[in-house]
């Protein structure tokens, strides 16, 4: 007996139609979750404080005082209180920042320094000397660590067991278990504060890490003071829920 070939292909299409009812129908059910902001925070001592310093000609009663007097002065005070020429450049248009030398004559109608410090001791001594010289266009520009990168790689593992520290607890409280995490994103950007100035104050970014500066300095100039770098780190993470 010959089977025509329109029925076969009904029958297969009963087939696979059955098939796919089944599929659906054992089909298993969306994996709970829960959702959790971890936060991270650290503070730690700068030990790169940058002053930037700008020297102008100037009087000193009838006597007038050119750059290089100042410049001269400036640098012999600084070597003898140990800040050596290693920590201190010179500021060139062209060239950024340089090393300073005393020997290079140049017209200017100012010069811009850049001093580097790696303590509060030194950053004190450094604006006595500057007092002592007479020099007030100073300030700080810029307050950093050496070691930043391993600073920040472990408040964004705090701010991850943060997370999983809440999602926990929560769970807990209705007699489930944390499974395994399904998303982990940095959640509005890793904000590290970085803020110092000896007149003004400034935020700005490091590799996408916010920072801000906590002022230095006060009314009393042999009372320089400053905080610590504080570091902060957001992640979002979505746990299986078991």
């Amino acid at each position: 007996m010959k089977i025509k070939s329109s029925s076969i292909l009904f029958a297969l299409s009963i087939l696979l139609f059955g098939n796919s009812l089944i599929a659906q129908t054992t089909l298993e059910e969306p994996t709970p979750y829960i959702e959790i902001n971890g936060v991270g925070e650290m503070e730690i001592a700068p030990n790169e404080i940058y002053i930037q310093v700008t020297i102008k000609e100037r009087t000193k009663g009838n006597k007038k005082l050119s750059i290089e007097e100042q410049e001269q002065q400036m640098l012999s005070k600084l070597e003898s209180k140990g800040i050596t020429s290693e920590n201190i450049t010179l500021n060139d248009a062209a060239l950024g920042y340089i090393k300073v030398s005393l020997f290079k004559k140049d017209v200017r109608s100012s010069k811009e320094y850049r001093i580097k410090c790696s303590s509060a001791e030194e950053l004190k001594t450094v604006f006595n000397v500057l007092d002592q010289c007479n020099i007030k266009n100073a300030y700080i520009s810029k307050v950093s660590h050496s070691d930043i990168k391993n600073f920040e790689k472990e408040v964004r593992i705090k701010a991850i067991k943060d997370a999983k520290n809440k999602a926990e607890y929560m769970l807990a409280a209705i007699g489930n278990t944390l499974g395994k995490p399904l998303v982990i994103r940095q959640s509005g950007g890793d904000q590290i504060t970085v803020r110092g100035s000896r007149s003004n104050e400034t935020d700005f970014y490091v590799d996408g890490i916010r920072v801000q500066q906590n002022k230095y300095g006060d009314s009393d100039k042999s009372s320089i003071q400053y905080q610590k770098i504080k570091l902060q780190a957001y992640v979002y993470i979505k746990f299986e829920v078991k």
